[in-house]
């Protein structure tokens, strides 16, 4: 297709800011590849979910600059293949993103790594997200400090059409800490309109959820790597506009320990099921207990491979879930001769 004159005016701007970032600065050439590969099997014989066996394989590969020490460009692409699954137009995802870093401020805009950026509790955001959506295609702004830290991201899960409905995800993170003590709130967002297309019988869909902790962080006190004790609330409303509303509230702990190859994490929910469009469906039992073993075979600074073994107890059954990961994660950079013009 051809570019209109709007669109050729866009490129030859964007054009003449790289030549003119270029000019007169050194750079640097960056990259970054690496494989995502995943083994999830579900054993689940309860009403919130279905059972089954999630395998597959991401791939990626982006390859940059960076125009100084605070900013830098990248892009690429992910390869995404579901062992047994035919190809699809879902197979690729691309990654481009600008990236402006200095002092504890961060910003990312574009189509960006997802496991490096965005973390939330599994009762908000559901851990497959980083299996098949494993970039945020949208913002990122991050603020962090030794003892504070807080971001902020928007990201753009469905563009409006005829077919497809408008939907994007708004998440947020703060974290406070002082010598043990700790407090943590996360706030997740989901919007979904209607397609482009007026349907009477369809209505503008807003989810909202939070979690909010105070805890104690006894990693110097214990003879561990880490310990981590934290509890508060869990809390999510669903509105579908114009029909109804609900509200949900419970009580979420967590504790986490690791020791060398080893680690443990559980998590108790108490309360109303919550309502999360896109976090774990288990929590929309009352009472949700999920403890965790895990075992890294591989913990390296390019690699990481782990096992995990999940015991999620439920008030109709207690059910199993086995999952093993490998990450690999290489990344190079090599400084550019200055280039005058």
């Amino acid at each position: 297709m051809l570019l209109n004159v709007s669109n050729k005016f866009t490129v030859l701007l964007v054009l003449l800011i790289f030549c003119g970032s270029w000019n007169g600065m050194s750079q640097s050439f960056v990259w970054k590849a690496g494989l995502d590969g995943f083994f999830d099997n579900r054993e689940y014989y309860n009403p919130y979910t279905k059972s089954g066996t999630i395998t597959g394989t991401n791939i990626f590969a982006q390859v940059g600059f960076e125009v100084d020490e605070h900013n830098m460009f990248q892009f690429g692409a992910n390869l995404l293949y579901e062992h047994g699954s035919r190809i699809n137009g879902d197979f690729v995802s691309p990654i481009a993103y600008y990236q402006h870093k200095k002092g504890p401020f961060k910003v990312l805009l574009g189509s960006f790594n997802r496991r490096d950026n965005v973390s939330l509790p599994l009762v908000l955001l559901n851990d497959t997200l980083r299996y098949f959506r494993p970039q945020v295609q949208g913002l990122y702004i991050g603020y962090e400090r030794k003892t504070f830290s807080q971001d902020v991201w928007l990201d753009w899960t469905s563009k409006q059409s005829p077919i497809d409905k408008e939907g994007f995800l708004i998440g947020a993170s703060t974290k406070f800490t002082h010598r043990i003590f700790l407090a943590e709130y996360h706030f997740l967002m989901h919007h979904n309109a209607g397609t482009s297309v007026h349907d009477p019988n369809d209505h503008i869909r807003d989810n909202v959820g939070m979690v909010a902790t105070l805890g104690l962080n006894l990693t110097d006190i214990v003879a561990l790597d880490s310990c981590v004790v934290k509890t508060g609330i869990s809390y999510s409303a669903d509105r579908l506009r114009t029909k109804y509303i609900g509200y949900y509230l419970g009580s979420y702990t967590e504790m986490y320990a690791s020791y060398k190859w080893s680690a443990v994490r559980n998590t108790l929910y108490l309360g109303y099921g919550q309502m999360q469009t896109y976090g774990s469906p288990l929590f929309k039992a009352p009472f949700y207990n999920r403890l965790e073993l895990i075992a890294y075979l591989f913990n390296t600074g390019r690699i990481t491979a782990k096992c995990n073994l999940g015991i999620h107890v439920l008030p109709e059954t207690i059910d199993f879930s086995q999952q093993f990961t490998v990450y690999i994660d290489i990344t190079g950079k090599r400084d550019v001769k200055r280039v005058k013009y």
